[in-house]
């Protein structure tokens, strides 16, 4: 929630290379997005989803067994 320039996707992206994990990126500022977007790219990840809205018109969608969200906030407030 608020990727920022994508430095803690690229960290995780790192740490969980052997996982089947993927890695979402929401950030509202579209300069911030399309920073985060080119560090991704330039760094080959591939398992991260940016997405470039407001967290509150996310559609997590429905009750799936197999998905699980953790969501990271660093400093929101």
């Amino acid at each position: 929630v608020g990727c920022g320039k994508g430095k803690v996707l690229c960290v995780w992206s790192q740490c969980l290379p052997a996982q089947r994990i993927y890695l979402m990126g929401i950030e509202y500022s579209k300069d911030l997005f399309n920073i985060a977007e080119n560090n991704l790219k330039i760094l080959a990840i591939d398992n991260c989803l940016l997405i470039n809205s407001d967290i509150c018109e996310v559609d997590f969608g429905s009750n799936n067994e197999d998905v699980c969200y953790v969501f990271y906030l660093f400093n929101p407030f």
